[in-house]
């Protein structure tokens, strides 16, 4: 018996009605011919490209079309990168199903009755790709004519409701409505049902359901959309059941929800509930729903969950070229005791292994261990407490001329109160016994001094996606102080808040602000010591305890034509050993000095990467910032009285790669000092040794990170 491939079949009939074309022309009079060849394809041809070509009006984007069909076609990666081997391949009866898949896309948005054919697609016989080019013509649009909301008896909604309640559903139509004469689409009618149900369920209809009525005249191409309401009772919550729990008992489910038995029912709160014990880490699952029940004016609301498992062992690394490679550890235990108390021993360590640094600066080296024991619940399931011990041995490049660590070991409190998701305020205390090392080489002895902080820092705002936002913005204020009367050595009082805006430009690009702005203002022995008060051995050791308290601008979370912190006042240092001798050869470094005040800004432009999906994006960006420490006239010594001046600002430009993961962006940025001072283009030891050879290369930096830039 014989048989035929089923696609040989389909091909037949695609191309019957262009044999007798193809009889007269013939495929070889050029090697790109048109819809008379089509039949020539078989199972090795590939698409060479998908383009769609308009008759006349135009709503919807190539990408958004390309979305809708399932052929794809080459991207840039496959067109300029030898080393991949993708294939296109072509299917004509893909291609028909693609068509029908696009003209139902259309009815959804309001088309009734598109024209979409592929007769303009080309194949080049020689090298066996076809153009396949899809020709539309969308046709006069559906309008919305009629809209409005009634309920089961054909009366208007609004008299379903009473007193209060009445006034706020007039407040609500009115913001959803439809506008009439605006093109009607299935996506617009089934968001506002989804509102709709959302404002019942809200206010306590917990049974509430939502109809649609509507009815398209295809003579005229209009459209009446009527919601049909049926509230329901409203309802009490009577019982919370929660299922497929084993370890975490009932009572610590049920108070972590933002509602209790006798309260009026809440879709939202009923939402909030389930986001609340998924942020637990205790549950791999959480779902929310109401069971089988009757209709009354009393409802149950249940949470089913799949616990995780409650010990864990985690590790993450990461990498910056400033610090090199970074590992951080942890043992957990997410039910300590019972009360869902979290308990965790953690580590860390910045190695500065290979970083690259500016010039010869000693890159930072880190390593710290911690416990940490959280209890949440203190008295309302928003707020929480932990206590963690720590201890943290440092060699901090910004003290360069020593290889011992600085050491420091205390305690830190918080009490975190979280008000929604990624949105809370801190109250936290540190008490810290910290040894700066010391040496022939900086003159001093090992300093030790206690530190004790009190510090209030919150997250606000509101995006679209707190990882990776598109649309919003957010503010980080921070406030803390340092004083004998709590029994610290180092006295302050430290202000800080960063802005940060996002603003879509279209579906795919954004323009992304942000705006920092700090001040230190040191009292007591603290302010004698900066200011010198003290004699040069004590102001020198109130410097060195300042390091980690003053402002530092530069860096690619910064002004990022500069280095690490290496922006605004620096100092050229020869670095020695532990006893003061010259290395072999010697090695000069910069010292960045910081400042009492800082200002920065930036502006980001993300775009996407043509041809590389929506993953990749290419970013342009200008930044520019200052620090208020200044070098006197004629450049002896540094001063810094806390003022900034707007011609005292650096800036910097410069253009990069993004790669979207779940932790944020990988980022390659390459930026370029557009006003840099002398000490920027010179290296440290041409400055230390008086030799004015300037690089403009130093004008260039490049920086490569994982996460927010913002």
């Amino acid at each position: 018996m014989h048989t035929l491939d089923l696609k040989f079949h389909t091909r037949l009939l695609i191309c019957f009605g262009m044999l007798l074309t193809f009889a007269v022309t013939g495929p070889w009079v050029l090697p790109v011919h048109g819809q008379e060849d089509l039949f020539l394809v078989d199972d090795d041809t590939q698409i060479s490209r998908i383009s769609f070509e308009f008759a006349s009006t135009k709503s919807f984007n190539d990408e958004t079309l390309l979305r809708q069909i399932s052929l794809s076609e080459p991207g840039f990666r496959d067109k300029y990168f030898f080393w991949r081997n993708e294939i296109y391949p072509f299917d004509p009866v893909a291609l028909q199903k693609d068509v029908v898949r696009l003209r139902r896309f259309y009815n959804r948005n309001g088309f009734l009755r598109p024209e979409i054919s592929y007769e303009a697609s080309t194949l080049d016989v020689d090298k066996n790709r076809i153009h396949v080019r899809i020709k539309i013509e969308e046709g006069t649009p559906v309008i919305i004519q009629d809209f409005g909301f009634y309920s089961d008896s054909g009366d208007y909604a609004i008299f379903l409701f009473e007193g209060e309640l009445r006034e706020r559903w007039s407040t609500f139509e009115s913001d959803i409505s439809l506008e009439l004469g605006r093109r009607y689409t299935q996506l617009a009618e089934a968001d506002i049902k989804s509102q709709v149900g959302s404002w019942l369920k809200n206010r306590g209809y917990a049974f509430s359901s939502i109809g649609l009525a509507t009815e398209i005249d295809s003579t005229y191409n209009t459209a009446d959309v009527r919601f049909v309401l049926d509230p329901g009772p409203l309802a009490i919550v009577d019982s919370i059941l929660v299922e497929d729990n084993v370890a975490v008992k009932d009572r610590i489910v049920q108070r972590e929800v933002p509602f209790k038995v006798g309260d009026r029912y809440s879709g939202s709160r009923v939402s909030r509930g389930q986001q609340a014990l998924q942020s637990m880490n205790l549950f791999r699952v959480v779902l929310s729903d109401l069971p089988e029940q009757p209709v009354d004016s009393t409802v149950t609301v249940r949470y089913r969950v799949r616990e995780v498992e409650l010990r864990r062992i985690g590790i993450q690394t990461g990498y910056s070229r400033a610090t090199g490679p970074s590992v951080e550890g942890n043992w957990q235990h997410r039910n300590f005791f019972g009360g869902a108390r979290n308990f965790n021993v953690g580590f860390t360590a910045i190695t500065g292994f290979k970083a690259a640094q500016s010039g010869n600066n000693i890159p930072p080296q880190v390593y710290g261990a911690s416990v940490t024991l959280r209890q949440p619940y203190l008295f309302d399931p928003d707020l929480s407490v932990t206590v963690s011990p720590f201890i943290k041995y440092e060699k901090d490049s910004r003290v360069l001329q020593t290889d011992e660590f600085n050491r420091r070991y205390g305690l830190t409190t918080n009490l975190i109160y979280e008000f929604h998701q990624y949105r809370s305020t801190s109250l936290s205390y540190t008490f810290s016994r910290n040894r700066l090392s010391g040496g022939e080489a900086l003159g001093t002895d090992d300093d030790f001094f206690r530190k004790s902080i009190l510090a209030v820092n919150s997250t606000i705002g509101k995006t679209n996606n707190f990882l990776n936002p598109r649309r919003g913005w957010i503010l980080r204020p921070s406030l803390e102080t340092a004083g004998a009367v709590l029994g610290s050595d180092v006295e302050y009082v430290k202000g800080s808040a960063q802005l940060i805006g996002y603003i879509p430009t279209t579906r795919t690009s954004e323009i992304i602000g942000r705006l920092s702005i700090g001040r230190v203002i040191p009292f007591g022995l603290s302010a004698d010591g900066l200011d010198g008060s003290l004699g040069s051995a004590d102001s020198s050791r109130y410097e060195n305890r300042f390091d980690d308290v003053v402002f530092y601008s530069g860096g690619s979370t910064d002004v990022r034509g500069w280095p690490d912190q290496l922006l605004g006042t620096k100092i050229a240092r020869e670095i020695f050993d532990k006893d003061g001798n010259s290395l072999s050869p010697q090695r000069f470094a910069f010292e960045p000095v910081g400042g009492k005040s800082k200002l920065e800004v930036s502006i980001s432009y993300r775009f996407p990467f043509p041809g590389l999906g929506s993953k990749w994006k290419l970013a342009t960006f200008i930044d520019a910032g200052q620090v208020s420490s200044r070098r006197v006239e004629d450049g002896s010594a540094v001063t810094d009285d806390g003022t900034l001046a707007l011609d005292n600002f650096k800036f910097g430009a410069g253009s990069g790669i993004r790669y979207e993961t779940l932790f944020g962006f990988v980022r390659l940025d390459l930026a370029m000092k557009l006003n840099p001072d002398d000490s920027d283009l010179i290296s440290a030891q041409n400055i230390f040794n008086g030799v004015d050879e300037k690089s403009q290369l130093r004008r260039f930096r490049l920086h490569l990170s994982i996460g927010q830039t913002f």
